[in-house]
């Protein structure tokens, strides 16, 4: 079991049904755009305004969402990094890995005891992300 708790503010949640990375506040962004009104977004309980912008980050073009409960790292942009997703146990936990096109493990993020895997981000620094050259 890990030790990462999902109400902390800097941990971001591994999400595979997610199209979009979401940040709830302006430090995990290089840049954001505030757009004029709420867009909206879809979740499993209907259509919700919640999105106010996007910005860029090390990895991605998040979606700027004050008042997301969490923070989402979308599969999808993991995946449009080149990196890979494979999950593997280590002392009893289980991680997901992402790993670089060579194969190598680039960070272990570890399973809470919802099942849900989990990153403590650290600000314009997520080493497994940062966008290839």
């Amino acid at each position: 079991m890990s030790n990462y708790e999902t109400e902390d503010e800097d941990t971001c949640l591994a999400d595979s049904a997610s199209t979009h990375t979401i940040f709830k506040d302006k430090k995990y962004f290089l840049s954001v755009e505030i757009n004029d009104s709420a867009r909206s977004v879809s979740t499993i309980n209907g259509h919700v305004k919640i999105i106010l912008g996007f910005g860029e980050a090390n990895f991605t073009i998040p979606l700027y969402s004050p008042k997301s409960h969490r923070n989402l790292i979308s599969f999808k942009d993991i995946r449009s990094n080149r990196y890979h997703l494979e999950t593997m146990n280590k002392n009893g936990i289980e991680y997901l890995c992402t790993k670089s096109e060579r194969q190598y493990i680039l960070e272990e993020l570890p399973m809470l005891s919802s099942g849900l895997y989990c990153h403590k981000y650290k600000y314009n620094r997520i080493k497994c992300y940062s966008k290839l050259e």
